[in-house]
């Protein structure tokens, strides 16, 4: 039988590992988005379920673009996330991207849909310098290849062809934003339901002119 001191002991250990268990947190690094480019892909979004016979849709709230997923982290790495943030931003301009036309990943008979980005050198840039700095950090460097992309609904499975269902949604004007600034995110659930918050956030570097 355990000693009560023992027995204190390991209490302690157990909630000392509740307690960091908690203060972890479920987080990613993101591009954020105005509420006119949010208004955007929210009038894709009500195009898309007109056409389709269920989905999962992203809330208007949470759109963003990802530029890494990390997962896990207590408060060291949300530290270390926050340096290399800054190590990214201080390496990277402010730049113009264009959203472009819907896209699908296919999953048996469910389909996750999204609206493109069309190609940007300085978005491509951002992204290198951020896996740099998260290679340094200690972050092991990202094997797939950067698919920019901005996920409006998972599960769907459209009411005729997926073709049709994608023309039918799609918006035929394009829309511009400036990029100044990339986030530090945590995914959480607040009254059962998916929320985003910002944990941190940094500048990119000032420029003269902005260029894609």
């Amino acid at each position: 039988m355990d000693s009560p001191y023992f027995t204190s002991c390991k209490m302690a250990a157990v909630n000392s590992f509740m307690i960091n268990k908690d203060l972890d947190k479920r987080v990613f690094i993101a591009i954020n988005f105005s509420n006119e480019v949010r208004l955007y892909l929210s009038n894709m979004q009500q195009k898309l379920k007109a056409v389709c016979k269920s989905g999962n849709f992203s809330h208007p709230d949470n759109l963003h673009l990802t530029l890494r997923f990390i997962g896990s982290t207590g408060t060291d790495g949300i530290e270390k996330l926050k340096a290399a943030i800054d190590e990214a931003a201080r390496n990277s301009r402010i730049f113009e991207m264009s959203l472009s036309g819907l896209g699908q990943f296919a999953s048996r008979d469910k389909h996750i849909i999204w609206a493109g980005i069309r190609y940007s050198r300085k978005l491509e840039e951002l992204y290198n310098n951020l896996q740099a700095a998260l290679e340094k950090a200690g972050y092991p460097k990202e094997t797939r290849k950067f698919t920019p992309h901005i996920t409006l609904a998972r599960e769907v499975i459209p009411e005729s062809s997926l073709s049709e269902t994608l023309d039918a949604a799609n918006v035929s004007d394009e829309i511009r934003m400036v990029v100044d600034r990339i986030y530090l995110m945590e995914s959480t659930r607040v009254n059962g339901k998916l929320k985003y918050i910002t944990l941190y956030s940094k500048h990119l570097l000032m420029h003269k002119t902005v260029s894609t």
